[in-house]
């Protein structure tokens, strides 16, 4: 009961001490301070329709994280900074070379939505050459796949877990 009474008085002060403040040349208005206070109901709302919504697409997803992540025609593999510094240095260094083209941020990202994909359906991070070369076939130069693969590998055993979220395993 103690801090309800000192509460009130609190805030009786500062209603008090807000409407004598005085600041030389500013004209004081009438202002309502931020509180509880009762609304009354008007009736003229009641008359309004209410919204409908016309179509439920836009709020039932008819597919899991997963089965949305799967899709091949969906790429949700996002370049990171780290990905981007590895692929400035890495397109840096290969130009001079000039083996093959400067590898594109569509490309990449592309490649390494692949291989988690690839990886969740088959339960593991590890392919063979074969399997590399079936899987990315039409999809770009070898090497340059290689090279990600590598990449890939390397950010996933350093982050000890897939790196699309929709495929990461659930904790209950």
């Amino acid at each position: 009961m103690l801090f309800k009474e000192l509460h009130e008085e609190c805030y009786k002060r500062n209603i008090l001490a807000a409407s004598e403040v005085t600041i030389p040349g500013v004209r004081l208005i009438e202002a309502t301070i931020p509180g509880d206070r009762l609304i009354e109901e008007i009736e003229d709302y009641a008359s309004e329709v209410s919204f409908i919504r016309s179509s439920p697409k836009y709020y039932r997803q008819t597919e899991s994280d997963v089965e949305m992540a799967m899709d091949p025609s969906r790429i949700l593999y996002d370049m990171d900074s780290e990905d981007e510094q590895w692929l400035s240095k890495n397109n840096f260094s290969c130009s001079g070379e000039s083996k093959y083209e400067e590898i594109s941020d569509e490309f990449f990202e592309k490649a390494m939505d692949m291989f988690e994909k690839v990886a969740y359906a088959r339960h593991r991070d590890h392919f063979a050459p074969n399997e590399l070369e079936e899987l990315m076939v039409g999809v770009g130069p070898m090497e340059v796949v290689k090279f990600i693969h590598e990449h890939w590998q390397n950010k996933r055993h350093k982050n000890g877990m897939t790196l699309v979220r929709h495929l990461q395993v659930r904790l209950h």
